[in-house]
């Protein structure tokens, strides 16, 4: 769901309401010809997550997150408990890795040569639904990921949103990488542009 909020003297900024989970009942309420019927649905949330600018909360109950204002406050429990996998399941089989991205004289990444997914890796794992990740892999970037890169301020946070789009971390899980793991992922990304 999409909105506006506006707080007290500041303008409006666009919400996000991010929802899923199963339907459990309808209320259809009184029916009256000519008028709006209300409708009341009844969810069972499983992942609730609130967007303003950047993620204000993202709580996922399947895979055990709860992320407020960037802070994943179940991370050191599930890395206890020994929730461990690879992110890879959706991205395909790596073709390349980063080491092996093609470069022209003066060092740039040549896009046109690059084969995806590629499997960047990562000097520390991120932990992300119950899962840490390391490597990370890449999927091809879209023109839609790249027009998204333009909502956002600062070219810092369309990088940080960029990433997060081509690689299934969220956005407040990038920002929590070591700025070595950001760079190769920012380096590929910025070639498409």
């Amino acid at each position: 769901m999409r909105g506006a909020e506006q707080g007290s003297g500041v303008s409006f900024e666009a919400a996000e309401h991010h929802i899923r989970g199963q339907g459990t009942g309808m209320e259809w309420g009184t029916w009256t010809l000519g008028k709006k019927a209300p409708c009341t649905l009844m969810v069972a949330v499983h992942y609730y997550r609130l967007v303003v600018s950047e993620t204000v909360y993202e709580i996922d109950l399947e895979n055990m997150d709860r992320i407020i204002n960037g802070v994943d406050q179940l991370a050191e429990i599930s890395v206890a408990l020994g929730l461990l996998a690879s992110n890879r399941q959706d991205a395909g089989t790596p073709t390349m890795t980063s080491k092996e991205l093609p470069r022209d004289g003066n060092g740039d990444v040549i896009a046109e040569k690059v084969r995806f997914p590629i499997e960047i890796d990562l000097l520390r794992p991120a932990m992300t639904a119950a899962r840490k990740v390391r490597p990370a892999a890449l999927r091809e970037p879209t023109a839609g990921d790249l027009e998204r890169c333009y909502r956002h301020a600062s070219e810092a946070t369309s990088m940080v949103h960029l990433q997060s789009d081509l690689t299934e971390l969220a956005p407040d899980k990038v920002r929590c990488l070591k700025a070595l793991d950001f760079r190769p992922i920012s380096e590929l990304a910025a070639a498409f542009f």
